[in-house]
Formats: C-alpha cells, structure tokens, sequence
C-alpha cells in the first residue's frame, strides 16, 4: 500500500492496510495495492517504523551521552578562539595557556578513559604522545609555581638541551600524528578536542620560544632566557647536544621500558578482560589486518580471530613498535628538520596542519547531518540493495511516523473498529516485517 492510502481518513475501515495486517493470517495478506510502473514501493507497518525510529532516538542518545550538546559546542568554540588569539597577540604567555588548558584535559581525559567500557584504557596515558605532554606539563609547571624574578630554577645547558628535545618531538612526531591519523577537530567533544590539542599546542608553543625567543626573554627573564635564534639540529662532533640526537634518544628513553612493561604485563592485560593498551586499541582498528597482509602474508580471516581474541603473535608487537620507530624518526628527519629552517616554513606546516584537522572535523559534522541515522536504519533493518528502493523505504519510514504521531485518535478509531483481531497473527506480522 501506498503512504496516501494509510493516511486517507476516508478509506473503508475494512480496506484499510492496517486493518488488513490485523486481520490477516501470519502469512498471508487480502488486500495488496498495485504496484506503480514507474515507482517502486514498500510495504511496511506501523511498528515497524516505530522500531526504527527507536533504533534513531537510540542513536541520538549516544550522541547526547558522548558530549553533543550546545554547550559543549559553545565551550569548545570559544576555547579554539582563546588559544588562536593568544597565541596572535600574546605569544609571550601562550606557555600559560598550555598549563591551564594541560591542567584541564590531562585529568578529564584520565577520567573519561578510566571509565571505558568494556576495557578500561588508563594505560592509553602511557603512549609515547601522552607520556610526552605530560613530561612537559610537569616541567612548565615547575618552572611556573617553584620559579620566581629571581630564582632560576635550571642552568642555561639544560634549557637548551631541554629545548632540543621539545623542538624535535613537538614539530616531528607530535605535529606528524595529526598527518596520519584522522583526528578531527570536533568542538563538542572535550575527548577529541584534548587529543587534538596535545598534538597542536607543543608544536604552536616551540614557535614562539624559537623563533619569538626575544619576546620570551624580555617578559619572562628568568624562566626563558636561552636565545634559540640559532638552533643546532644535526649532531656535530657528538650525538647529543643537537635536536635530531636528543630527540632520538628521549624516544628511546620511553621505548625501551615501554616494550619491555608490554612483553611482561602489557600484552596479557586486555585478554584478562581488565584494561586495554594503545597497542590493542590500534591493532583492532584494523592494523592487525594491514600488517598481516603487508609483512606476513597473513589472511584477513586470521587476522580478524586474533582482533577477536584480542591476542596477536609476538611478531605483531616487533613490527608496530618498529613502524612506530620509523614514523618517529622520519617524521624528525622532514617536518621537524623542515620547521628548523624558517618561520614561515614551520608557520605553513602548522597552518596546513590546522585547516586538515578542522576539515575532518567539518566531514564529521556533516556526516552526523546526513548520513549517520540513514546508516543506522541500513544497520538494523537491511533490505535488498536496489538503490531506488532503498530510498524509497527510507523516505517513507520517516515520512509514516510524523503520519502516524499526528493520527493517533484515527488509528484508536480501527482498533476499536476490529475488536475480533488476532493477536498472535500481528505479533508474528510484525516480527515478520522487521526480521
């Protein structure tokens, strides 16, 4: 039948399509509209647009739960707007910014993965971007609530030192990450918004104490008074003492007791049904499969048990921590190596950088806007892939529900009319039609 047919209040009660499913045996319909020529049409009742709609307000839900609220959405606005303007008219106290917002997303971010379900992912905090932001969260700290005009907490060879390895890190694997892997710039989520910036801020802070260095002395005297006008970034003489040295070996300052937590506790945790790993986390976004196929031949269907079992060969781990060493140490060799060579270099990585993460951010949005509620209705109710089709039941779903929520009197109407109808013959239609 057709929408204008349920709908038409003048219809006989006894030709009515809803009657008709009411009164009919399980199986087997009186009445069946024809078919138009030209249009294809689908037949569908009553509950099962409102099981559909339920499955959408479900989703909705989900949505609400995970942060999509106008407030939210104002907040995290607004604290993209201070960040850029500060960082544009007070580069000088940018550093503060970081603190304050660290002090914020660290712990709020720590909360939210504490919480997880099924597999609590606290431990994600000890991957290596993580583990970084929190180093240099932990020294800005000490240098702004135990310094002071006249104390000065650390040698001018340790800042520079320091320095190095904040360059190298910030402006390489950090600023790299939001290259290639696809986190957007979403305002309503304070999870997404805390990964962005852990990625953006380091990078956006050394260009002002590198190349806004004067800036930075003349405001905070005994805080930054190294001059990083020139910076050494390839090793001369000594490994250290450079930015491509020093960055390296802070990497495998966390390298080396990471594999080895993983290879005696690590690996074993998310099988126990207690808490999950980055490296878990990764691997069952699809890098198990990728890599089986690329370096061990391995089938899809393999790959897909082990993302069951969450169990993967101890090659798996080899490989991913070597692939994490390659990305780190490519990106230092280019985008940091690059960003040392002008401000305006480093200012157009960050710029390009920026407008990619804020256009996923924009297809994210976009895709909550037209396409996530249709996949959904697609998910739990699949029907034949005839695309005409297809929109035609989708449009109509909808369309039958404001009908139906504006008709309520109508249909009390022909239930009362059909008081003989058979129950389990509806319940077993209905089923039926939604199965």
């Amino acid at each position: 039948w057709t929408m204008d047919q349920v709908r038409d209040p003048w219809t006989k009660v006894g030709q009515h399509p809803l009657c008709e499913v009411m009164s009919s045996s399980p199986t087997t319909l009186t009445h069946r509209p024809p078919r138009s020529s030209t249009k294809a049409s689908t037949e569908i009742s009553a509950k099962t647009v409102e099981v559909i709609l339920e499955r959408l307000e479900d989703e909705a839900r989900q949505r609400v739960a995970d942060g999509f609220n106008k407030w939210n959405f104002t907040f995290g606005v607004l604290n993209v707007l201070s960040l850029v303007y500060v960082f544009a008219v007070y580069p000088q106290h940018f550093w503060i910014l970081y603190v304050a917002e660290s002090m914020f997303f660290i712990p709020f971010r720590f909360y939210k993965l504490w919480f997880k379900k099924p597999l609590n992912q606290a431990l994600h905090y000890i991957d290596f971007c993580w583990i970084t932001n929190i180093a240099f969260f932990v020294f800005f700290c000490i240098v702004l609530f135990l310094g002071g005009p006249n104390v000065k907490m650390f040698s001018e060879t340790f800042r520079s030192e320091f320095f190095m390895i904040i360059y190298g890190i910030s402006c390489g694997p950090l600023l790299g990450a939001l290259l290639v892997t696809p986190l957007p710039l979403v305002f309503h989520s304070f999870e997404i918004m805390a990964s962005v910036l852990i990625h953006f801020m380091p990078p956006a802070m050394v260009y002002i104490l590198r190349w806004d260095s004067g800036v930075m002395a003349d405001t905070w005297p005994t805080f930054f008074y190294a001059d990083h006008t020139s910076l050494n970034f390839w090793p001369s003489g000594q490994f250290t003492r450079s930015v491509f040295g020093n960055s390296l070996i802070y990497y495998f300052c966390w390298a080396a007791p990471y594999m080895i937590w993983q290879l005696a506790i690590g690996l074993r945790l998310p099988s126990k049904g207690k808490f999950d790993t980055v490296y878990h986390f990764n691997m069952r976004g699809g890098q198990c499969i990728w890599m089986g196929q690329l370096f061990f031949k391995r089938s899809e269907e393999e790959s897909l048990e082990m993302m069951r079992k969450n169990k993967y060969p101890l090659k798996d781990f080899f490989m991913y921590m070597f692939l994490h060493f390659f990305g780190v140490f490519i990106s230092i060799v280019l985008l940091a190596w690059s960003c040392s060579l002008h401000k305006y270099v480093q200012c157009g990585w960050m710029i390009g950088i920026f407008i990619l993460v804020i256009y996923r951010g924009a297809s994210r949005y976009v895709y909550y806007s037209t396409e996530l509620y249709i996949g959904v209705v697609k998910k739990h109710f699949p029907i034949e892939k005839n695309d005409e089709e297809q929109s035609l039941f989708l449009v109509t779903s909808l369309d039958a529900k404001r009908g139906i929520d504006s008709s309520e009197e109508y249909m009390d109407g022909i239930s009362e009319t059909v008081p003989q109808a058979n129950e389990v013959g509806v319940n077993n239609k209905i089923d039926e039609e939604i199965q």
